[in-house]
């Protein structure tokens, strides 16, 4: 992997991973548009530790300033279906933060505190896969020195665009509703379609 090719998909990753899009699909589907070799689960889940700490520092920010967020609100129930929510990630192509800001927007909650939980809620799910993906593949993705430093690249850059797109999804919720991120979702479905129809693309690829 180029460090081009790493800095673009961490600039994926970054973005995509907080936004109710689907980061994994997207690390699938950007490498296969651009015919780059799909960079498999442990590239992908090891530059997710990058929007780790881009939600901890986020927060430690927000802890830092005067105000409150809502998060006292939370109740144990509200907790619970979130769980079970983030569950259904596990279905390619659905998104984590999607289903879990749903979910606590069913329960109750408004669009930020919702999404704040939902970025609180991706730390143990994002640390253990990454830890276990990088011992599982770490002659893979750490075999040699360029493939070291493009997971580097990959996951300072995921970390750098997860804060900014963090900040920005927060205040974008303050007067917008999640409908943007659905008709986006479903434009990108129909030029993948579209794509797969015409050949530009292969289902392997995809």
């Amino acid at each position: 992997m180029s460090i081009l090719e790493a800095i673009v998909l961490g600039i994926v990753q970054g973005l995509t991973e907080f936004l109710p899009v689907s980061s994994t699909a997207h690390l699938r589907v950007v490498p296969a548009f651009f015919g780059w070799n799909d960079p498999g689960a442990a590239y992908s889940a090891v530059i997710q530790t990058g929007t780790l700490v881009a939600v901890c520092l986020a927060r430690a920010r927000r802890r830092g300033t005067a105000g409150r967020d809502g998060l006292e609100r939370i109740t144990a129930t509200d907790g619970i279906a979130m769980g079970l929510a983030q569950a259904f990630a596990l279905i390619p192509g659905t998104s984590r933060s999607g289903v879990t800001i749903s979910a606590g927007m069913l329960a109750g909650l408004d669009r930020q505190t919702a999404a704040r939980f939902s970025f609180l809620l991706s730390l143990p799910a994002v640390a253990a896969a990454a830890l276990l993906e990088a011992w599982q593949q770490r002659s893979e993705i750490l075999g040699s020195g360029p493939q070291a430093v493009a997971l580097a690249v990959g996951t300072i850059t995921a970390g750098i665009v997860g804060y900014a797109a963090v900040r920005w999804l927060l205040s974008m919720l303050t007067g917008h509703t999640l409908w943007p991120f659905i008709v986006y979702r479903l434009g990108l479905a129909a030029l993948l379609a579209g794509s797969l129809a015409a050949g530009w693309l292969t289902s392997p690829a995809i």
